[in-house]
C-alpha cells in the first residue's frame, strides 16, 4: 500500500492526504469501509499520551451511551443517581410550575423523556391517546439519530477500546456526512438565499433535538456550533442534521475542571463566560500577576448546566437566520481594540446590558414569524435563571406543527406493527418447536417482527 495509506482493522482504508478536519486531539481522514463498501470518516489521534487517551476513551463512553440509549458504567459518564422508572410521571400542571432541579439534574432517560412535554402543549391526536399513554409514545422517539454514528473505534487485546495492537494507534471510525451548516450557511450567504420560515422551523426543532437527546443521558456539550453540526442524507431526498464532535461532553449538574470544558466564545453562554472571567480574575493580582497560594485556574471546578447548551443552538439558530455568527463583530473589534478577549467577556456576561434580541434584530425576526420570535428570545436570555430549558423549547407553540405531525406518524407505524405482528402470532405457535427455535435463532429483519418499523417510527420524530 503507498506510503500516504494506510488500512486499520484489515477493514477500514484511509489516506493521508484526504483530510476533513482536524482538532487539537485528532485529524479526521475520508476513508473506506471494504466490507461495508462505503465512504467512512477516520478519526485518528494524533498521540497515544496519557490525555489523548482519556479524550478518545471519553468519546467512545459518550458516543456509544448515545447510540444504545444506555448510560455507561465508567467513570466518564454520568453517575447512576436518576431517581426511578417514571415512565408514567406527568409533568406538573404548567409551564410555570415546572421543577427545574429536577429539570436539571435528571439523567434517568424515561423520566427525562416523558416529563418534558407539557401535555397542554402536546396536542396528541384522539386515535393517539386511545392506543397509547402520552409516556410510553414519549419514551419510544429515538434521539440517538440525532448524532453521528460510530461503525468501529481501536481496541485493546482485551477488546476494550483502547490503542490498536496491530497499528499501534487509537482512532475512531463514524459514518461519513455531507455539508457542516456552517458550510451551508456560507454557500447561501455567498448565493443571496434565505431560509422560508418552515425551513428555520425545521432545523431549530433539529437542534431542539440534539440538546434534547443529549440531556435525557445527562450530558451537556458547551462547544455546539454550526461547524460540529453537519447533513447526512436519510433517502427520499431528506436530510438529517446531525451533532458530529462529542469530544467534550461532560456530565450535566457535576464539578468539572475548568480545562476539560471545550467552548468556543461566540457560542459560550453568559454564565460561563462570567466563570472564565472570575476564574482569571482571582488567579492574578490587579497587575496581572500570578496569585501566590492561588490554585491554577485550569484546576479549578465548575458546576455545568444544561442551560448552557439552550444559550448555543440559540446562537445556532441566529447565524442560520442572519447568515453570519451574530456576536462576531463585537468580538472581532472589541480583540483588535485591546488585543485580549477580556471586554467581550465582561459584556457577555453581564446579564443587565441590552438583550440580545433587540430593536432592528427583533423587528427582523418577528417579520418572519411572531412565535420564532418569542422562542429565539427565551433561548438567548443572558440571565440563565430567565432563559428557557430544553423542556420549554421543546414545548413552545412554534414546534406544534412538527410534534403533532411525529406524534401521528409514530402512532400510526406502531399501530401497523403491532396488528402485522398479531397476525403473525396463531401460525408461529402451531409450528413444531424444533422449527420455532430456528426461526427465533435468526435475526428479524421483517415488519412483522415490529422493531425495524417502530426504530424506523422512533427516529421519524427526531428527524428533520
Amino acid at each position: 500500500m503507498p506510503g500516504n495509506q494506510e488500512l486499520l482493522q484489515d477493514r477500514f482504508k484511509i489516506s493521508r492526504d484526504h483530510i476533513l478536519g482536524e482538532g487539537s486531539y485528532a485529524v479526521v481522514y475520508k476513508g473506506l469501509d471494504r466490507k461495508g463498501l462505503k465512504n467512512v470518516a477516520v478519526k485518528l489521534y494524533k498521540d497515544i499520551d496519557e490525555d489523548a487517551t482519556q479524550s478518545f476513551k471519553k468519546s467512545i463512553d459518550v458516543l456509544l451511551s448515545i447510540q444504545t440509549g444506555k448510560r455507561s458504567a465508567s467513570k466518564t459518564a454520568p453517575s447512576e443517581d436518576g431517581k426511578s422508572d417514571a415512565s408514567d410521571t406527568e409533568p406538573p400542571d404548567g409551564p410555570d410550575e415546572i421543577d427545574t432541579d429536577w429539570a436539571e439534574n435528571s439523567t434517568d432517560w424515561a423520566e427525562f423523556a416523558t416529563r418534558s412535554f407539557d401535555p397542554r402543549m402536546v396536542d396528541v391526536p384522539s386515535h393517539v391517546r386511545r392506543r397509547s399513554s402520552r409516556g410510553e409514545l414519549i419514551r419510544k422517539i429515538d434521539f440517538s439519530s440525532c448524532f453521528v454514528s460510530v461503525v468501529s473505534f481501536s481496541k485493546d487485546e482485551h477488546d476494550n477500546p483502547g490503542l490498536d495492537s496491530e497499528s499501534e494507534s487509537l482512532f475512531i471510525v463514524f459514518e461519513l456526512g455531507g455539508e457542516s451548516l456552517e458550510d451551508r450557511l456560507v454557500r447561501y450567504a455567498e448565493e443571496g438565499r434565505k431560509l422560508s420560515a418552515d425551513e428555520h422551523r425545521s432545523l431549530q426543532w433539529a437542534l431542539v433535538s440534539i440538546v434534547f437527546g443529549l440531556h435525557t443521558l445527562g450530558y451537556v456539550h458547551l462547544d455546539i456550533k454550526p461547524a460540529n453540526i453537519v447533513s447526512f442524507d436519510v433517502g427520499d431526498r431528506k436530510e438529517q442534521w446531525k451533532l458530529i464532535d462529542l469530544d467534550g461532553a461532560l456530565c450535566s449538574g457535576k464539578p468539572t475542571l475548568l480545562k476539560d470544558c471545550v467552548t468556543t466564545l461566540q457560542y459560550t453562554s453568559p454564565e460561563l463566560a462570567g466563570t472564565f472571567l472570575s476564574m482569571q480574575v482571582c488567579a492574578h493580582d490587579k497587575f496581572g500577576r500570578p496569585r501566590r497560594g492561588k490554585e491554577d485556574p485550569d484546576n479549578q471546578l465548575i458546576k455545568l448546566s444544561r442551560l448552557m447548551d439552550v444559550w448555543s443552538v440559540g446562537m445556532c439558530a441566529m447565524e442560520a437566520i442572519f447568515l453570519v455568527p451574530i456576536l462576531m463583530p463585537w468580538y472581532d473589534e472589541w480583540l483588535s481594540e485591546t488585543g485580549t478577549e477580556e471586554k467581550f467577556l465582561k459584556w457577555l456576561a453581564d446579564y443587565y446590558t441590552e438583550p440580545i434580541i433587540t430593536g432592528d434584530l427583533q423587528a427582523a425576526l418577528q417579520e418572519i414569524d411572531k412565535d420564532m420570535c418569542s422562542f429565539l428570545e427565551g433561548m438567548l436570555q443572558k440571565d440563565p435563571a430567565k432563559r428557557f430549558s430544553i423542556i420549554e423549547c421543546i414545548n413552545h407553540t412554534w414546534f406544534q406543527k412538527i410534534r403533532h405531525s411525529h406524534l401521528e406518524d409514530l402512532a400510526g407505524i406502531l399501530e401497523r406493527s403491532e396488528a402485522a405482528g398479531s397476525e403473525t402470532e396463531s401460525p408461529t405457535a402451531s409450528r413444531p418447536a424444533e422449527q420455532k427455535e430456528d426461526e427465533e435463532a435468526k435475526p428479524d429483519r421483517s415488519p412483522a417482527g415490529g422493531k425495524p418499523d417502530v426504530r424506523r417510527a422512533s427516529r421519524a420524530c427526531a428527524l428533520m
